[in-house]
């Protein structure tokens, strides 16, 4: 079972080129959120093979390209949806290139965190408060 509670992040779901979003609390889990504050989890178990994606903001902030401009989520859910068909060390070397070449000669911005699991989900199901981790695996 995973319990997901994303600090401002969204947890992607990828399935033979298809996409879906798990929406994340708006909270941070560092600066100004209330130490009070809890995160709303969504808890998955597994049954069917499913490519996750959790990720910082970094990839998508990151200037680059022919124009110097960010990189954008949408680009970058492109590049993950163009690759979900190979295998995941594969989408790593990928996803890192695709990188590389947008960013170029262009200084890194920010922190840069990608993770793909590869996982078999059956269902979620409601939201309940959590206010351990931001993510949490039993």
């Amino acid at each position: 079972m995973l319990c997901y509670a994303g600090a401002n992040r969204p947890l992607w779901i990828i399935k033979t080129e298809s996409f879906s979003e798990v929406k994340p609390t708006k909270a941070a889990i560092a600066g100004f959120t209330s130490k009070n504050r809890n995160l709303k989890c969504m808890k998955f178990i597994w049954v069917r093979v499913t490519n996750s994606i959790f990720f910082s903001d970094g990839y998508a902030d990151q200037f680059g390209g022919n124009e110097g401009k960010k990189m954008m989520t949408k680009r970058f859910k492109e590049i993950l949806l163009s690759n979900c068909n190979f295998f995941m060390n594969q989408q790593k070397k990928n996803i890192g290139m695709a990188y590389d070449t947008w960013k170029g000669s262009n200084e890194q911005v920010e922190d840069v965190l990608v993770i793909g699991v590869l996982i078999e989900l059956i269902y979620y199901h409601t939201h309940h408060h959590c206010s351990l981790l931001p993510f949490q695996v039993s």
